[in-house]
């Protein structure tokens, strides 16, 4: 049997939710926050855009941590 993890996924439910993760990816200024700034920056609305996001890595991305 395979030991597949499975993470949590939520959907976004408000609009700050985009301005917190903008400004954790301006504060970290990787690769990483590249690609999630690059992901959200043009999508006015994310609750409208039925937006999800895995728990894990949310935390991961905003503290650094590898939370699993």
């Amino acid at each position: 049997m395979h030991n597949v993890r499975v993470h949590k996924v939520f959907s976004v439910n408000t609009i700050e939710t985009k301005e917190m993760a903008l400004e954790a990816c301006w504060t970290q200024g990787d690769n990483w926050a590249e690609v999630v700034q690059a992901r959200i920056m043009y999508v006015h609305d994310l609750p409208a855009a039925e937006a999800t996001h895995h728990q894990c890595f949310s935390i991961n991305f905003r503290t650094k941590k590898q939370v699993h």
